[in-house]
């Protein structure tokens, strides 16, 4: 004997193929209310050679057990009432669907998909593929307003949770302001392009981890087809020096790991570009390291009052 064939449509319509081995298949066509009710008077329709077992396999393939008069649904998990659209039992995931009703059927979106096995809502490929077309087609275009080249594009892509994170995270703004609020002179290949470059990848990797920071680093400058070769090197140098940092102190704020690079600067351990392109040590006097520790514990004080980041 062979096995039940189900054909799902989007209409609450169900065929049904059954075949016995060396035999026509059998077909039978149920017309069910939404929620798989069947309807009354005219809804069997059967051909070819049927048994009783085959015809039990209904509503989205799944077998009524007219037991007792209850006429529930088996499925795997739970059994299923389609006079009130409800499960009889708990959902097994209820703790992952804590936004759902513990009894509700295909978390009440019919018409996306079939229950699997009285679980979680099994979506349509076809809505699968149309809709990941569409995020795919709004995220290239997110990503394109941005700026974002070919290269951070393909990192972006394949880590999207991360880089909701990263937008939610401000951290680009973050750095900018810090750098522009510290005084820092040289904001293009000086002392404040290294310190913003440093703090923007540090609050990166408390954000996403050192990895992912360090791919979208590498990417931003090895995919800018414009920026000079030794403007990348000293990117780069300084993007490592901000993820080492935040590896170190993890659970430092944002003012502790600025106040830590303006000593890296201090110290020469940074990179910057001197009047003839070439990369040299950072240079940043203790004076100027002092001044510009004042104005971003100012700032940290007024960002804090204004609630604008944790």
């Amino acid at each position: 004997m062979g096995c039940p064939k189900l054909h799902n449509e989007t209409t609450p319509t169900l065929r049904l193929a059954y075949s016995i081995k060396g035999q026509k298949p059998l077909k039978i066509a149920c017309s069910c209310y939404p929620f798989g009710l069947q309807h009354k008077g005219y809804n069997t329709e059967i051909t070819g050679n049927g048994n009783s077992l085959a015809q039990q396999f209904k509503y989205q393939g799944q077998e009524l057990s007219e037991d007792l008069g209850l006429n529930m649904y088996e499925f795997k998990y739970r059994f299923y009432d389609a006079a009130i659209g409800r499960f009889w039992s708990i959902d097994p995931l209820a703790n992952i669907y804590v936004y759902n009703s513990t009894y509700a059927f295909q978390e009440n979106k019919l018409g996306l998909g079939s229950e699997f096995e009285g679980k979680e809502i099994h979506l349509h490929d076809w809505l699968v593929r149309e809709g990941s077309t569409a995020v795919a087609k709004e995220l290239d275009k997110r990503m394109e307003e941005v700026g974002m080249n070919k290269m951070e594009k393909s990192v972006a892509s394949k880590n999207l949770y991360n880089m909701y994170k990263l937008q939610q995270s401000n951290n680009k703004n973050k750095a900018e302001k810090f750098t522009i609020g510290s005084g820092l002179k040289g904001r293009h290949n000086g002392e404040g392009d290294a310190f913003r470059h440093g703090l923007f990848n540090a609050l990166n990797t408390q954000t996403v981890g050192n990895d992912l920071t360090e791919r979208l680093g590498d990417a931003h400058e090895d995919g800018d087809t414009t920026q000079p070769d030794n403007e990348k090197t000293m990117d780069k140098v300084n993007n490592t020096i901000g993820r080492d940092l935040a590896k170190d102190n993890p659970d430092a704020t944002i003012l502790e790991l600025a106040t830590m690079l303006l000593d890296k600067l201090e110290d020469g351990e940074m990179a910057t570009l001197n009047a003839k392109g070439n990369i040299v040590k950072s240079k940043l006097t203790k004076s100027e390291r002092a001044d510009a520790e004042k104005k971003i514990k100012k700032l940290d004080e007024d960002e804090k009052a204004k609630k604008k980041y944790n």
